[in-house]
């Protein structure tokens, strides 16, 4: 429990970081671990296309196998791209 003085100043330097760094306020405000999940879930796509790839090939349907390089493909881009808008965020 933090006391009333830790607060308030707390609430200082809340405020201090709104007015100086909006951007970085903001990003601590959503939250860095919501990113992390989605850059976790995003990575994901890399296996799963690889996986429906692979299956693709074994059963011999070309739908599935572009469904999957699409997949992995995506995963690769889109988890880029957040990593690169989380950096661009932060500074």
């Amino acid at each position: 429990m933090l006391s009333r003085y830790e607060k308030r100043r707390l609430r200082e330097i809340e405020k201090w970081f709104v007015q100086d760094d909006p951007r970085f306020a903001e990003y601590v405000r959503t939250g860095i671990k919501q990113r992390r999940a989605l850059v976790r879930a995003l990575d994901a796509l890399i296996p799963v296309g690889l996986l429906v790839l692979v299956l693709g090939l074994l059963v011999g349907l070309p739908l599935v196998v572009f469904l999957g390089i699409c997949c992995a493909i995506g995963g690769v881009a889109l988890g880029s791209w957040q990593r690169w808008r989380d950096r661009e965020r932060t500074g």
